[in-house]
């Protein structure tokens, strides 16, 4: 189940990597709570849980691979 600190770990990891490839767009434009509200959403589409951090990582890591519209755009 995705968590509010699942989210904060998202936007750390951004902000660390903020540098590299896309992850600024993240850091820049998602808030904790965005970002918990999209690990909710894609929890509820897949019937899947996250159950680490990392697995949230890679979300938004695939996201900013996949779709980079949606990653620069809230």
């Amino acid at each position: 189940m995705a968590t509010l600190g699942m989210a904060f770990s998202v936007l750390e990891h951004a902000e660390h990597f903020s540098a590299v490839g896309r992850w600024q767009s993240v850091a820049d434009l998602w808030t904790p709570e965005e970002i918990l509200a999209e690990l909710v959403s894609v929890e509820e589409t897949n019937h899947a849980p996250f159950l680490l951090d990392a697995g949230a990582i890679c979300h938004f890591d695939t996201l900013l691979h996949a779709d980079r519209k949606r990653c620069g755009w809230r």
